[in-house]
């Protein structure tokens, strides 16, 4: 009886007093204490744990994952949304990112390869490139959120390392993902400072339905006067979220091709209620865009063409470079198809590709 009596102490103890001297809490109380031991995610490379809205990314986790930076009044470069790399010069952002009312100053830089923004720790791989020009989508409407989209292009092209490989797009209306997941350098909570560590949050997808009636009193009447439109999705996880700073960020979900995981870029974040009460957020769903990327894209290379971004050939490329997925198993099943499967460790259904017709089963 004493024995359980100390263990009970001893996790209220760090339930409570590492949680309020380091911030690390969620946001809302709990009367509880059996849940302790998951509220933390321990990464020993770095040094602490990471908040409970998501864990610290793990090395080479999200190598397609960019950092967008403005020069401040100081001078220095201040990194206030996130993106995608598709290609090595191009960018996939929220467009609300380049239409800031607090300034006028156009984002300078995008930063690749990198987990701690201000400490050269895990900078092995980083690589900060000049945007050379800034295409939001002609029809963004900053009221409704509409056609939150847009592309930058890069002062040169990033150079492919093991820290840096572009995403490959989803680009079938249809998600049949029961886990996605999304990345951002923002903040750890409700009216937090950005974490400066790149943060993975565990999402899953939700009903337009459902996320009408969660944000309705959330978010400006304006954004949800048509509901959620057919070019945006919503998804939410329990304790976890994006937040401030993540605008513009990667949505995505991992496949198994040749033993290799390779990230299907699903949507961007958009907006959202506030962050850290399990409220839906609402992204870009990128296959929606899939002419207006190819369209965009060829005004700066016209080599680029629509198999460019096709699965199987975005797939392929970059293969040596991408995380070995030692989880899973690889299948032929007959020549020209292979078999997706999501890692074990994500607990959802197994998911199979045909390329030749890129049909799901």
């Amino acid at each position: 009886m004493k024995m359980i009596l100390y263990l009970t102490l001893l996790a209220a103890i760090v339930c409570g007093v590492f949680g309020d001297d380091d911030g690390l809490m969620i946001p809302h109380e709990r009367t509880t204490i059996d849940d302790c031991k998951i509220r933390y995610y321990a990464d020993i490379s770095v040094g602490f744990s990471a908040p409970s809205l998501g864990h610290i990314s793990m090395r080479l986790e999200h190598t397609h994952a960019a950092a967008i930076g403005w020069l401040n009044e100081k001078g220095k470069i201040e990194f206030g949304c996130g993106g995608s790399l598709i290609l090595e010069s191009f960018v996939l952002t929220a467009a609300h990112c380049m239409d800031n009312p607090n300034t006028l100053e156009r984002p300078l830089v995008v930063r690749l390869g990198d987990r701690n923004l201000i400490h050269s720790k895990d900078s092995e791989y980083a690589q900060e490139i000049k945007i050379r020009d800034i295409i939001p989508h002609p029809k963004y409407n900053r009221a409704t959120s509409h056609f939150d989209i847009a592309l930058l292009v890069l002062d040169k092209p990033a150079r492919r390392v093991f820290g840096v490989i572009p995403a490959c797009l989803w680009l079938e209306d249809e998600l049949l993902f029961s886990t996605l997941y999304a990345a951002g350098w923002g903040a750890n909570g409700f009216d937090k400072k950005p974490t400066n560590y790149l943060v993975t949050a565990v999402l899953q997808p939700v009903t337009n339905e459902e996320c009408i009636d969660k944000l309705k009193r959330q978010v400006p009447r304006m954004k949800l006067a048509n509901g959620i439109s057919d070019h945006q999705l919503c998804a939410a996880g329990i304790e976890m979220d994006t937040c401030k700073g993540d605008s513009g960020g990667p949505l995505y979900s991992k496949l198994n091709f040749a033993n290799k995981l390779v990230p299907f870029l699903v949507g961007l974040t958009s907006y959202g209620g506030p962050c850290g009460f399990s409220q839906p957020g609402v992204y870009v769903r990128v296959s929606k865009f899939r002419d207006w990327i190819i369209e965009t894209i060829r005004q700066f290379n016209p080599s680029v063409t629509a198999s460019t971004i096709d699965s199987m050939s975005c797939a392929k490329r970059n293969l040596f470079l991408r995380e070995a997925d030692e989880l899973t198993m690889f299948q032929q099943r007959e020549p020209n198809s292979v078999q997706l499967l999501y890692p074990q460790q994500r607990l959802v259904p197994i998911v199979e590709a045909f390329w030749l017709s890129l049909m799901l089963l």
